[in-house]
């Protein structure tokens, strides 16, 4: 399974990740190639902090953003029978 981290400028603007138009892409992309994905995109739009999710010097989450995703993975991969 592969998964996206959602845009960080996206984010940093409370606009994740319904105007994600890479995100969309790249999981459409994996739907048509029959990939498995995690969608991890409705935690990040879900953060009642998204400016908080990643470092403001580089692309890097925070350690609330780390949770964040953390949060999703552990719900995706459960609901996909991974874990």
């Amino acid at each position: 399974a592969v998964f996206m981290i959602p845009s960080k400028a996206l984010s940093r603007s409370n606009k994740c990740c319904k105007e994600d138009e890479i995100y969309s892409r790249f999981m459409e992309q994996m739907r048509l190639r029959n990939i498995n994905t995690l969608d991890v995109s409705s935690y990040f739009e879900r953060s009642s902090n998204q400016q908080g999710l990643f470092f403001d010097i580089d692309i890097h989450l925070t350690k609330e953003g780390h949770s964040v995703l953390a949060e999703a993975l552990i719900a995706e991969l459960k609901q996909a029978g991974f874990l």
